[in-house]
């Protein structure tokens, strides 16, 4: 949460208004929350990656079950039976690879956000 707040304090320091003394609170804000919702999403694939490695290291087999909420807001869920192995053409291996992917394109999108402050 320290990133956050002195993000907070660059954004709101540089936006303020030298005629009357205030800055826009509200662009502000939506910056910080959009900031706070692209690291929450990067955790999340981190921690999902983690867990795939872990199948990894220790020749395991195991589910992993994915839940998310569908435009309707119906929960819905996926299990995914790995199996360790991690070779190209394989479930565990094409799912690390996008999770690799997804990762950097949000990394890509924080880095974005903060330099466009």
């Amino acid at each position: 949460m320290g990133l956050l707040r002195q993000l907070a304090h660059r954004l709101l320091s540089e936006e303020r208004d030298s005629e009357f003394g205030y800055f826009d609170y509200v662009a502000a804000q939506k910056r910080v929350e959009q900031m706070s919702m692209v690291n929450e999403d990067i955790q999340s694939l981190e921690d999902m990656i983690t867990d795939m490695q872990m199948y990894r290291r220790g020749n395991r087999e195991g589910v992993l079950t994915l839940q998310w909420f569908d435009c309707n807001g119906e929960e819905k869920e996926l299990e995914l039976w790995l199996d360790g192995d991690f070779s190209e053409n394989t479930t565990c291996g094409e799912l690390i690879q996008f999770l690799m992917h997804e990762r950097t394109r949000q990394r890509t999108l924080l880095r974005k956000l903060l330099k466009s402050g």
